[in-house]
C-alpha cells in the first residue's frame, strides 16, 4: 500500500494511518503516525479528487467482475504530452456489462467532465480512453457488473488518479457518447437489437460516408442521435437518415443508418430503440464513435466549440410518479421521445412507466425511491433525434405518519372516578383529556418531523435549505435540548462565509480577501471552511507575490523604460513578451503588426502611460482566447533568458506570467461551469 501526499503549504505535517483486521474487530485503531517536513510548498498545489471507498488502481472489485489490468497496474496515470492517456483490461469473464467511467476533480463536477472519457470493448479487451481539458489531477472511476444483474446499484470497481503535468493542455470534449459508452448496450440484446456487420464499434475513415445496418424485430423502431462538438444538435440531425426495409419471410426489419461526415473530426452516433408497446419511450441500445480524417489539430484548432441550450428541470416528489411538461402548447404537434434512466443502476426494460397525458404533458414512472433522469429528444422525419429538454427527478421517501410515539404515563393510567361527578361532565373532562392528548401527540409529530428535516438540511449544507427548517423549527417555538438550532445557527454563518469567501477568491482582490480569510476563520464551524481556506490562502500568496511585482514594475526608472523601446531590432523575447503584455493591458493584435507600433505604445504617457496601465490591469477584463494566446507565447522562455536580454523586460515576464497563472486557470475553470448543459 502506498500514499501519495502533496503540500501547498510548507511545514512540519502529521500523517496519521489508521486500520483494523476486519475478521476481529469493529473499530479502526492507530496503525503508525509519520512526521513530515515539507521545506519547499507545491506550485500552484490544488486539492487532490476525493478518495474512492475501494481506493486507487486495480483490486479485488476488478478482480470479482473479471477486470485484470493490461496497461496499468498502479492507482497513479501520467497522461502524455496532449493529456491523454489509454488504459486496457483484458476480461477473464465474457458476460460483463460495462456501464461508464466517469472523470472529476475538485474544479469540475462529473456533470461537466462527462464528456472527456469513453469505455469500449474490443473483443476480450476493455479500453478507457482519456482527454483531460486542462493540465491538472482527476479522478477516473469506472462502474460494471456481471451480466443480467438488474435493480441494484452498479458498483464501483477501479479507480485511477490521473496526472496531467502540461500546462499548454487545452483540449476539446469528445462528442456526447450516452453513458461515454462505445458499442452495445445492457438493453441491445433484450431488445433484439443486432448489427448485421460484425465491425467494430470504434471506427476510423476517411470517407465522407459511413453506414450502419441493424436489424430488429417488427415491433421496434429505429431512431439516431449525431453529435459533434463543432456543430449545433438540431445541425448534426441532420446528418443522418435511415431506411427502413422489412423481410416478412423472416420476421425481421432490418435498418440501413447512413451519416454524412461533411469535415474532420470526431462524431458520436447514439442509437435508439423503440418498443410499440411503449410509444415514446426510448432505449439507448449501441454507440460508435467516428474518427473521420486528420483530428490530430483538434486541440489547437482555433475553431470554438458549439454553445448550445438545452432546458434543464430539477423536481421533486413524494409520490410515485412525476408529471412533466413533454412539449410546449405551440410545440404540440412535434413528434417527440423520452429515455428515463437511474443514474448508477442497471434497470430492466419497462422498469417504470412513460405515459402520454395529453398533448403537452406525461407522467413518468418512479417506482422506487432515489434520482431519475429524463430526456425528452425531438424526432424528426429521418429518424434522427436530438435533445430538447433534460428533466432531473428525485422521488423522496414518504412522509413520517408513525403514529407509535412515545406516550407519557398520565395518559394512559386510569383516572379515580368520582360518584358525585355527573355523565356530562365525566364525558367533557373525557373529550377534554383526549383533546389535549391529540394535540400532545401532534405536537411530538410534528417536533420529530421538523427535527429531522433540520438534521438531514445541515448534512446536505444548503444554507438556504437549512435556514428555512430552522425558521419552521423556531416558528413552533419546539424545545431544543440537543443544540440542534445553535448548530444550525453556526452552520448557516460558516456557509455563508463560504460563500463570500468563495467571492472573495474570484475577486482575485487582497483587499477584500484579506478580511474574508480572517472571517472565515473565525467562524469555521465543524471544520467545513477548511478547504476554502486552504485555497484562498494560496491565491492570498499569489496575489501579494503579484502585487511586489506590480510595485517592481511601478518602480523601474525612465531609463529603463527608454532601454526597451531603443531596440531598433529586438531580440524575439523583447518583442514577444512586450506584446504579450499590450496583449494582456487590452491592445489589439491587428495594430501591434510591426516593433514601431509597440516602441509607440511603450512610449505613452499618462493615462496611456505603460506603468499606470499595468498598476490599473484587472484580470477580469482579460477573456480567455487572449489569456491562452499569451501564455503560449511566454512559454517559449524562461526567465533567465528573458532577464539575459534584459532586466526590464524580466519585470514585465513575471508579472504577465504570475497573472495568467492565477487569473486565466480561474476562468477557464468558470467558463466550463458557464457552458449550457449537454450531453449529460
Amino acid at each position: 500500500m502506498k500514499y501519495a501526499v502533496q503540500f501547498p503549504i510548507t511545514g512540519t505535517f502529521k500523517l496519521d494511518i489508521f486500520g483494523y483486521d476486519q475478521t476481529k474487530h469493529e473499530s479502526l485503531d492507530l496503525v503508525c503516525s509519520y512526521r513530515i517536513e515539507c521545506p519547499e510548498a507545491k506550485a500552484n498545489c490544488q486539492p487532490l479528487p476525493d478518495n474512492p471507498d475501494i481506493g486507487w488502481g486495480p483490486g479485488e472489485e476488478a478482480k470479482q467482475v473479471g477486470l485484470v489490468p493490461k496497461t496499468h497496474e498502479g492507482g497513479l496515470i501520467y497522461t502524455n504530452d496532449e493529456g491523454m492517456a489509454e488504459i486496457k483490461f483484458d476480461l477473464s469473464k465474457g458476460d460483463l456489462d460495462l456501464h461508464q467511467s466517469m472523470l472529476t476533480n475538485k474544479n469540475g463536477s462529473p456533470v461537466s467532465l462527462v464528456d472527456y472519457s469513453y469505455t469500449r470493448r474490443e473483443g476480450q479487451m476493455v479500453i478507457i480512453t482519456i482527454r483531460v481539458p486542462f493540465c491538472g489531477q482527476y479522478a477516473l472511476k469506472l462502474f460494471a457488473n456481471e451480466q443480467g444483474k438488474e435493480g441494484v446499484p452498479i458498483p464501483n470497481v477501479c479507480n485511477y488518479l490521473i496526472q496531467c503535468d502540461n500546462e499548454k493542455v487545452n483540449n476539446p470534449k469528445y462528442p456526447s457518447l450516452n453513458g461515454g459508452l462505445v458499442g452495445k448496450t445492457a438493453n441491445c440484446n433484450k431488445l433484439s437489437v443486432q448489427p448485421l456487420r460484425k465491425s467494430s464499434s470504434f471506427i476510423k475513415t476517411k470517407d465522407s460516408t459511413q453506414t450502419f445496418q441493424l436489424e430488429t424485430t417488427p415491433y421496434t423502431k429505429l431512431w439516431a442521435e449525431v453529435d459533434n462538438i463543432y456543430m449545433l444538435q438540431q445541425e448534426a440531425s441532420q446528418l443522418i437518415s435511415h431506411i427502413q426495409k422489412t423481410d416478412n419471410s423472416q420476421g425481421k426489419t432490418s435498418w440501413q443508418l447512413d451519416v454524412k461526415l461533411p469535415r474532420d473530426g470526431e462524431y458520436a452516433v447514439n442509437v435508439y430503440a423503440e418498443n410499440d408497446s411503449e410509444a415514446d419511450r426510448l432505449y439507448n441500445v449501441i454507440n460508435y464513435l467516428i474518427i473521420a480524417g486528420d483530428v490530430t489539430q483538434l486541440s489547437r484548432s482555433i475553431q470554438q466549440p458549439s454553445k448550445r441550450s438545452i432546458n434543464d428541470v430539477v423536481k421533486s416528489t413524494n409520490e410515485q410518479s412525476a408529471t412533466i411538461l413533454f412539449c410546449e402548447t405551440d410545440e404540440s404537434d412535434m413528434s417527440l421521445g423520452m429515455e428515463v434512466t437511474r443514474p448508477g443502476y442497471n434497470d430492466g426494460i419497462g422498469f417504470g412507466f412513460l405515459k402520454r397525458l395529453n398533448k403537452e404533458y406525461s407522467e413518468v414512472g418512479l417506482p422506487v425511491v432515489g434520482k431519475y433522469r429524463g430526456t425528452v429528444f425531438i424526432k424528426t422525419g429521418s429518424g434522427s433525434v436530438y435533445k430538447k429538454t433534460v428533466y432531473r427527478l428525485k422521488r423522496d421517501p414518504p412522509q413520517d405518519d408513525d403514529d407509535t410515539l412515545d406516550i407519557e404515563a398520565d395518559d394512559i393510567v386510569p383516572e379515580a372516578i368520582d360518584p358525585d361527578e355527573s355523565e356530562e361532565r365525566r364525558a367533557e373532562r373525557k373529550a377534554e383529556k383526549e383533546r389535549k392528548h391529540r394535540e400532545k401527540k401532534e405536537r411530538k409529530r410534528l417536533e420529530k418531523k421538523l427535527r429531522k428535516r433540520l438534521q438531514k438540511s445541515l448534512e446536505n449544507d444548503d444554507h438556504y435549505e437549512i435556514q428555512a427548517a430552522l425558521e419552521e423549527f423556531e416558528n413552533k417555538q419546539l424545545s431544543d435540548e440537543t443544540g440542534l438550532k445553535d448548530d444550525a445557527r453556526k452552520t448557516i454563518a460558516a456557509l455563508l462565509v463560504r460563500d463570500g469567501l468563495t467571492l472573495a477568491m474570484n475577486s482575485r482582490k487582497l483587499k477584500q480577501l484579506d478580511p474574508a480569510i480572517d472571517y472565515a476563520e473565525q467562524v469555521n464551524h465543524r471544520n467545513k471552511l477548511n478547504l476554502q481556506l486552504a485555497m484562498a490562502t494560496r491565491i492570498q500568496e499569489n496575489l501579494r507575490n503579484i502585487e511586489k511585482l506590480r510595485h517592481d514594475i511601478l518602480a523601474l526608472d525612465q531609463r529603463t523604460i527608454s532601454e526597451i523601446r531603443s531596440y531598433n531590432t529586438p531580440p524575439d523575447a523583447v518583442r514577444e513578451v512586450m506584446y504579450a503584455t499590450f496583449l494582456m493591458l487590452g491592445n489589439s493584435p491587428a495594430y501591434m503588426t510591426t516593433w514601431k507600433a509597440i516602441q509607440a505604445l511603450i512610449g505613452k504617457s499618462g493615462k496611456e502611460g505603460l506603468k499606470r496601465r499595468v498598476g490599473e490591469f484587472r484580470v477580469d477584463n482579460l477573456d480567455i482566447e487572449t489569456g491562452v494566446e499569451c501564455k503560449k507565447m511566454l512559454t517559449k522562455y524562461s526567465l533567465p533568458v528573458v532577464r539575459d536580454v534584459s532586466s526590464g523586460v524580466a519585470a514585465f515576464y513575471v508579472w504577465a506570467w504570475a497573472w495568467l497563472n492565477t487569473g486565466i486557470n480561474k476562468q477557464l475553470v468558470e467558463a466550463e461551469y458557464a457552458k449550457p448543459i449537454e450531453g449529460l
